[in-house]
């Protein structure tokens, strides 16, 4: 069979058309002579085609009509295939410039990852969590101490902001950075002495959720803000330079809501020991346990006894229907209510 096909001339390539990357093009031809056989290929083009009308040239076609060539009729000469080319040339060259322009936006979240997974993986080693608190505790210090007076003293106002912004109790009163610096550390050890053993897969556990959370709703804004940063070219200004300065400012103000969120979260943590536990396990199974009253003390909704054996069964599949239909909605209403504590 091989010899039939190579006695016949080999394999012919026919193409509909040009397409708009050469690579394509010499793919196909390179079918028509794998490993030496021989082989032809031949494209078949239409001035009509996307390519050529697109990209063509108009004096091509304007000069084919001069000359008198009819619709219809093969036109073979190098002009044409020259102007092929330089079409060709030109999608390669838009297409490669659409692409650098997309790497450019991502580029910039490349390197927001580059710095988001570094603190991931400072929190997956041993004994990294206390290196990320200490850091964690200077920048919201530095944070605190750029949106303060300049005085040494705090005043009142000063002092409520930052309470507001810890978002946690302090014991005491405190007038100066120093001093709240060393309290909140104090208040650091106190919860390391107790949690004790858990404290390295607890402080772990915090730190890495807060991270994935804030990174997650970062780049939903980002996305956003992808889609929206186009219109900026009508105020003459350059898309690209927007998204990159609205992009760091939205990465600092991440990394901030991080520093402040994942501090709270650990003071928020409480030890509890295992007759503690013991407790709440049989209060939950307490719960689970369903207790019903005999079958013959229901009675029907006009206060009668039931007047066949079938009545009983029915109301009780009532009952359990609906003590089943409370737990469903304590469990949504429970499920709601953390979803709103994580988006906050």
């Amino acid at each position: 069979e091989k010899e039939k096909i190579l006695a016949l001339g080999g394999l012919v390539v026919l193409g509909s058309e040009r397409h708009e990357s050469r690579r394509i093009d010499n793919q196909l031809r390179g079918r028509s002579g794998r490993q030496g056989d021989p082989g032809i290929s031949q494209f078949f083009v239409s001035m009509d085609d996307d390519l050529m009308r697109l990209f063509g040239s108009e004096k091509m076609a304007s000069m084919m009509t001069k000359l008198g060539w009819k619709e219809g009729e093969p036109i073979e000469h190098k002009m044409i295939t020259g102007s092929l080319e330089g079409a060709q040339k030109k999608v390669e060259t838009r297409n490669y410039e659409i692409r650098k322009h997309l790497i450019e936006y991502d580029d910039v979240q490349s390197q927001q990852r580059d710095v988001v997974y570094g603190i991931r993986n400072k929190l997956l080693k041993e004994e990294a969590s206390s290196e990320i608190l200490d850091e964690i505790l200077g920048k919201i210090l530095e944070s605190l101490g750029s949106n303060v007076q300049e005085s040494r003293t705090l005043s009142d106002i000063d002092k409520e902001f930052i309470k507001n912004q810890l978002a946690f109790n302090l014991e005491g009163d405190f007038d100066t950075l120093d001093v709240l610096e060393e309290k909140i550390q104090n208040k650091i050890e106190e919860k390391i002495s107790s949690l004790a053993t858990l404290y390295q897969p607890i402080s772990k556990f915090i730190l890495i959720t807060t991270l994935d959370m804030a990174w997650k709703d970062h780049l939903l804004n980002m996305d956003y803000l992808r889609e929206s940063v186009g219109l900026r070219a009508y105020g003459q200004k350059r898309p690209l330079d927007e998204y990159k300065r609205e992009g760091f400012e939205m990465f600092q103000m991440m990394l901030e809501r991080f520093n402040f969120e994942a501090l709270k979260r650990f003071f928020e943590v409480e030890p509890i020991s295992s007759e503690e536990i013991d407790e709440l396990e049989r209060e939950k199974n307490q719960t689970d346990k369903v207790n019903y009253s005999d079958d013959t003390s229901i009675i029907d909704s006009d206060g009668e006894e039931p007047k066949n054996d079938n009545a009983p069964k029915k109301n009780l599949d009532k009952v359990i229907a609906g003590k089943e239909k409370v737990k469903r909605r304590k469990l949504k209403k429970q499920k709601r209510q953390q979803k709103r504590k994580q988006r906050k």
